[in-house]
């Protein structure tokens, strides 16, 4: 491995610039070939021959088989209604869905392939097994699968279906190795015997939650004229809501008896937000039967519908009483809490309460230590909590501010320096230092415009080509790494993610941004006018980010100041690492095919390529630079690569192994 500096580019840009098992097939009509065999006579010259009439249809007035409106038996799926129309008297042309029922009969001892084509959803059971499963809105497609029939056997068939809008499309096929495809025949289709199934009824028996508790239970009583199916009791039946946006589906704990039966009464537990249900959580909760859950084992499915109420009524403290010390904090983070989430806002009014009486007390410091300690009960996120924790609990750059002495929060504090704390992590008002000459000033445009893309790098008056260079090459690579790199305040700061050692860091930037006595960056977007709508923004902040980290001590080692000079010089695997939480690996680069085919084939597979230049170089090639590979011509053997100031530039072979001693990937 060679040494870290040996691979360190000091590239400086001078003003002026001198360089610019379920397959699904694609939807469409059936294909001729199924058509046409949908009357061939089957290949074998033995198939058993049924006497069958075709399947049970219940067709009901929702898209959840809740409301059964009319039965009949269809000879066969093979329903194409198209445009909307009304399936049966009583139903409309949308919103509506089908169950058949009955038994189909193998003609073959062999593996059957049954397929649906459909608009919208759709699914099959065959002998208790789910065969087809598309239950959603669909354009018209195909699905298949596959199960193993004996002949002459007849086997439960359970087809469902339901149509949202527009087309209406239901068909049933089959094959086998001795049955072409076609649709299912009348004779092989038995209807179900009995009434029409009539959906369970369900009631509810829940107690109201008087003390603290991680859960509690309720019960549900299910009763049918035929008989509750006991497998389809489960987690998912039920829905509880409540306040605080409280939206949970409770988890199935057990049935009063075993197998179905006219009657079962099913059990279902509840978890506490945050865990355990306290003081905080008081109020009325709503209990609500989910459809196309619980059925009969006639197949009809209880419909959705409200079952009931529960109250939580819990006197006495609750956790933000038990672990807070401050009344006013108390009453203050409980309020902001209420949504189970501390947001950043929350948290900086957090913040400007304490401001209030000029000092940070004992109290309060220890109750803030307290609320950033128990960030996953509090609903904090991780952004926010990085963020917090280094205004309450310290961290190297709270040494300075703003070019004065600052110094971490401690018991007795005053005001001032923990509303100076919130502007440097929080607020992104500890601007880093810039050249002489220059000054900051708010910058107009957008994050990312149309892209991030590579090309958006232009890198300026600070020799961090190593930086900008990576940034290229994963904007090239994977743009969203870049996109998720920010997130948007809404008050002009974005708060900035770097990986230490694979562990998320943040600061915050606002939107002003070094410029030139003639209102230009001065350094990424180099030379282009702050006051132009059409920036793209989201280098320069990112630079800029970059050296505010600096002053935390592990990004730049040896050179922890909040200024732009504390970013000169290094190695793109730097930028990788610290923006994209990705290793690289730095090789030699050779004059022979085998370095050549080395960096191609990285290139090939998706990974950045960088290209590290001489410190001496031929006219049109800059020294001591990376320069991003964004493309390669094998039939020239040519590169083309992106140059960080701003410009593509194509290479040969020879200039690359004449110009450059490493290449990373």
């Amino acid at each position: 491995m060679r040494h870290l500096w040996s691979v360190f580019t000091r590239c400086f840009r001078a003003r002026p610039c001198p360089h610019a098992s379920v397959s699904a097939f694609q939807p469409g009509r059936i294909p001729l070939e199924v058509e046409a065999l949908e009357d061939r006579t089957l290949l074998s010259t033995n198939p058993v021959i049924g006497t069958g009439a075709g399947l049970t249809g219940h067709y009901y007035g929702d898209r959840v088989l809740g409301r059964l409106v009319a039965t009949r038996v269809d000879s066969a799926v093979n329903m194409t209604w198209g445009q909307p129309v009304s399936p049966i008297a009583g139903v409309g042309s949308v919103n509506y869905s089908v169950r058949w029922t009955g038994a189909v009969q193998a003609q073959f001892s062999e593996t059957y392939t049954f397929t649906t084509y459909s608009d919208d959803g759709i699914r099959l059971t065959v002998n208790g097994q789910r065969v087809i499963d598309y239950w959603t809105d669909h354009a018209p497609r195909y699905d298949s699968g596959r199960i193993t029939l004996k002949a002459g056997q007849k086997y439960d068939i359970q087809l469902d279906y339901y149509q949202a809008y527009y087309l209406a499309v239901a068909r049933l096929f089959w094959s086998s190795a001795s049955t072409p495809q076609q649709i299912v025949p009348t004779r092989q289709l038995y209807a179900a015997s009995g009434s029409s199934p009539t959906p369970p009824s369900a009631r509810l028996s829940a107690a109201d939650v008087s003390a603290p508790t991680a859960s509690t239970t309720y019960r549900v009583s299910f009763t049918d004229n035929v008989a509750v199916d006991a497998s389809s009791l489960g987690t998912g039946d039920i829905r509880v809501t409540g306040p605080n946006g409280f939206n949970q589906l409770p988890t199935f704990v057990g049935v009063d008896a075993a197998g179905s039966g006219p009657s079962r009464t099913a059990t279902y537990l509840v978890n506490g937000p945050g865990g355990t249900w306290d003081l905080a959580d008081n109020g009325t909760y709503t209990v609500a039967l989910q459809g196309t859950q619980v059925r009969d084992t006639a197949g009809a499915y209880a419909a959705a519908a409200t079952l009931g109420t529960f109250r939580v009524a819990i006197p006495g403290s609750d956790w933000f009483s038990q672990n807070l010390h401050d009344a006013t904090l108390v009453g203050l983070v409980r309020g902001l809490d209420a949504d189970r989430q501390l947001s950043r806002a929350d948290l900086l009014s957090v913040f400007s309460q304490l401001e209030k009486d000029g000092t940070v007390s004992a109290a309060e410091l220890g109750d803030l230590r307290t609320i950033v300690g128990n960030a996953s009960t509090l609903g904090i996120n991780d952004a926010t909590h990085v963020l917090a924790n280094k205004v309450v609990n310290g961290d190297p750059a709270d040494r300075h501010y703003q070019g004065q002495t600052l110094a971490d929060l401690t018991a007795g504090s005053a005001a001032w320096l923990l509303q100076d704390l919130v502007g440097k992590w929080f607020l992104g008002t500890d601007h880093p230092v810039v050249a002489a000459g220059t000054h900051y000033a708010a910058a107009a445009g957008s994050l990312f415009g149309n892209g991030p893309s590579y090309a958006d790098v232009k890198q300026g008056q600070v020799g961090d080509c190593y930086f900008l260079a990576g940034l290229s090459e994963i904007a090239y690579r994977d743009p969203a790494s870049i996109r998720n790199m920010f997130i948007d305040n809404g008050d002009g700061t974005y708060t900035v993610r770097f990986y230490h050692n694979g562990t998320a860091d943040y600061v915050t930037v606002d939107r002003q941004l070094a410029a030139t006595a003639g209102g230009a960056f001065e350094y990424a977007n180099f030379q282009g006018s702050l006051n132009d709508a059409a920036n793209k923004l989201w280098v320069p902040l990112v630079e800029k980010a970059y050296a505010q980290l600096a002053e935390s001590g592990w990004s730049r080692p040896g050179q922890a100041a909040n200024a732009y000079d504390s970013i000169a010089y290094g190695w793109e695997g730097e930028a990788l690492r610290a923006v994209a939480n990705r290793s690289i690996g730095s090789n030699a680069l050779g004059k022979d095919d085998a370095s050549l085919n080395a960096i191609v084939n990285a290139f090939r597979q998706g990974k950045t390529v960088g290209l590290d230049s001489n410190a001496t170089t031929e006219t049109g090639i800059v020294s001591s630079h990376v320069y991003v590979l964004i493309g390669y011509d094998a039939n020239a053997r040519e590169f083309t690569c992106y140059n960080p100031w701003g410009y593509t530039q194509i290479l040969t072979w020879g200039q690359v192994t004449s110009n450059f001693r490493y290449w990373s990937a």
